[in-house]
């Protein structure tokens, strides 16, 4: 058996098909995962915790393929989950030390998905803590480092996800999404980053950083493999009051139809002087290789975008706050010793276990909440965020797709990191896709040389988007 030979890499397509083919066998696979990951986890902090049961959760996918009771395609396939997904009698910190002992007693919808479908859980990838930051430096697991560079930043706060597709540890990861938490590590560490329509796939059983905000999404090699993935993990979910019952189409199907003569919409504001000499040599390239493959261009205007970067951050700020508060060492989080005075109890446990992001957000959000201010912040912000989500729905009743970049700066020194206004701005283009609750993928070009892009779908029409991205994947 040979994994990779000429390439870098084996994407979950080729994999589901080199299993299904007999080529290969899950065992060979969860092996190749875990020979990585002890050889490269010291150094690049890919995951937070290992999977006990591996080995034999993959013998027993070969013996479901002997017996020709297969679950599904990605059946056998070695899957990483964020360190913020529960299972059942298993850790799930988010790369926090209020949950470093954190253990409960039930799968999230996402794990058991996965299972009912044969999946191999190979592990929980690093973080930022509570899913609050950008370049996966936050957590208590230690700062993720690029395989592709170690001194540049993952990107977060999947960055762990990320960096362990490039880092070849697993074929698929299972990320969450607030305001590019999927989508930019993916253009960072040169990997597809997929964000799905709010209420695509359950969010039951994923820790809350912003409710209104999340979503769960993947990351793979290449669309092919985000659509397989994405395909077994969507659906309803009545357990999550947000999931829509709406349903999933095939994926796979048509995912290479022919895509000349789409629409794409390029947004004028995201074209302005301050974009760095690489994402403009980006728009220009695409531009021209939209226009050379019968893609027709369409310039439009989002002017009410210019404030979703702080319709984001104090939505989500609020929300971090309301969510957080249930962490008193009562039900959730470190139990304290001292129990006659709980507002002690209260501001030692928060003091202790919760890193300086993390107090900076619930500081803020709890400004932003007070009955004096939450008025003129909180609530303003969401009927602001209704006329973002307005506006841009309204442009793509004109065109098939909206384009930008993923992020306005590329992959930035973990020993000389930006300031926090640097960071909060790297959000630029992934947070409307996030207010707005749209689809939206994250591609690579040229391996890292210019910025990624971000291409924008309708609501629910992911088999568009999918199929969309996999040929533009293709010509690149």
């Amino acid at each position: 058996m040979s994994f990779m030979k000429k390439k870098q890499y084996i994407s979950l397509y080729e994999a589901s098909k080199n299993l299904k083919n007999k080529k290969w066998n899950s065992q060979f696979l969860v092996k190749k995962c875990l020979k990585n990951i002890f050889k490269k986890n010291f150094l690049l902090k890919n995951f937070s915790l290992l999977n006990k049961s591996v080995l034999s959760d993959a013998i027993n996918s070969d013996r479901r393929r002997s017996m020709k009771r297969c679950l599904s395609p990605i059946d056998g396939i070695p899957i990483s989950i964020k360190d913020i997904i529960i299972t059942k009698n298993s850790k799930t910190t988010a790369s926090s030390n209020i949950l470093r002992n954190n253990s409960l007693t039930y799968n999230s919808t996402i794990v058991n998905k996965l299972k009912k479908c044969g999946a191999i859980i190979i592990g929980k990838t690093n973080m930022d803590e509570f899913a609050m930051g950008g370049g996966s430096t936050t957590g208590i697991w230690g700062v993720c480092k690029n395989s592709n560079n170690i001194t540049k930043t993952t990107g977060g706060s999947s960055g762990g996800a990320a960096n362990a597709i490039t880092s070849n540890m697993c074929l698929g990861s299972i990320g969450t999404d607030t305001g590019g938490s999927v989508r930019l590590p993916s253009t960072f560490c040169n990997t597809v980053g997929l964000k799905p329509t709010y209420g695509r796939i359950s969010r039951f059983g994923i820790i809350a950083f912003a409710s209104s905000l999340d979503h769960v999404g993947v990351i793979t090699k290449d669309v092919l493999s985000s659509a397989v993935l994405l395909q077994y993990i969507s659906g309803y979910d009545s357990r999550d009051m947000t999931s829509s019952a709406r349903k999933v189409d095939n994926y796979i199907v048509d995912i290479n139809k022919n895509v000349s003569g789409t629409t794409v919409g390029i947004p004028i504001e995201y074209l302005d002087s301050a974009m760095n000499t690489n994402g403009q040599k980006t728009i220009t390239t695409l531009i021209y290789f939209l226009k050379h493959n019968n893609i027709r261009i369409k310039y439009i205007s989002l002017k009410k975008t210019e404030y979703a970067l702080p319709v984001y951050y104090i939505i989500a700020m609020a929300e971090a706050m309301s969510n957080l508060s249930r962490y008193t060492g009562s039900l959730y989080g470190e139990k304290t010793i001292n129990i006659k005075n709980n507002i002690n109890n209260l501001s030692f446990l928060r003091g202790v276990y919760l890193g300086s992001e993390v107090k900076k957000r619930i500081m803020i959000g709890s400004y932003l909440l007070t009955s004096e201010h939450s008025h003129q912040y909180y609530y303003h912000s969401q009927k602001i965020r209704y006329k973002i989500c307005q506006d841009v729905k309204s442009r793509l009743a004109s065109v098939d797709f909206l384009i930008t970049l993923t992020s306005p700066i590329l992959p930035y020194n973990n020993f000389s990191q930006p300031n926090s206004l640097d960071l909060y701005l790297m959000d630029l283009y992934t947070v409307v896709p996030s207010l707005s609750g749209l689809p939206s993928i994250s591609l690579n070009i040229n391996n890292q040389k210019h910025s990624g892009i971000q291409i924008i779908g309708r609501p629910f029409c992911e088999k568009m988007l999918l199929n969309f991205a996999n040929i533009i994947e293709k010509l690149l």
